[in-house]
């Protein structure tokens, strides 16, 4: 898999550390083979990884080697689009592949979920396609205006 990474995106570290992130609730939508939940938890975060997948969270669970230094991860299987997750669950959601692959007509509700969430502080680490990726394969491509018109009525204390 091209987006398979098994260390901490550097962009995610670089704006954990920047904003001394170390302790708080974070989703990793969109979990995968969990392996940013993986290293988030051992950076002390209290991880919930969630896919709406459950071939993929079984397989999560199956890779997933709880460590007692580190934060215990909670699985769950979730769509994003129907959400079953509390209000206001989590201070950051790290969305890694879900949103870009959305189709239009879907995009509303996936930010009104994020915005539902999150709690009153939260920060959504959203990384999606860019316009600037020189491939052609690969999903929907977005500019920057693109991101700040959809989310910055929702999301305008902090867009990147």
């Amino acid at each position: 898999m091209p987006w398979y990474n098994k260390n901490l995106d550097s962009d995610l570290e670089e704006e954990l550390e920047r904003r001394k992130i170390s302790k708080d609730r974070i989703l990793d939508l969109g979990t995968g083979p969990a392996t940013q939940a993986i290293q988030l938890a051992k950076r002390g975060l209290q991880m919930t990884g969630s896919d709406v997948s459950e071939t993929a969270i079984n397989r999560a669970r199956e890779v997933y080697v709880y460590d007692k230094k580190d934060k215990e991860i909670s699985f769950i299987v979730d769509d994003i689009l129907n959400s079953k997750i509390k209000d206001k669950s989590f201070n950051y959601v790290f969305d890694r592949g879900c949103f870009h692959v959305l189709p239009i007509e879907k995009r509303p509700v996936y930010i009104r979920e994020i915005n539902r969430i999150l709690d009153s502080r939260g920060i959504l680490f959203l990384k999606c396609f860019s316009i600037k990726e020189p491939r052609q394969e690969g999903p929907y491509k977005f500019s920057e205006d693109e991101i700040r018109q959809l989310f910055g009525n929702d999301f305008c204390n902090y867009i990147c």
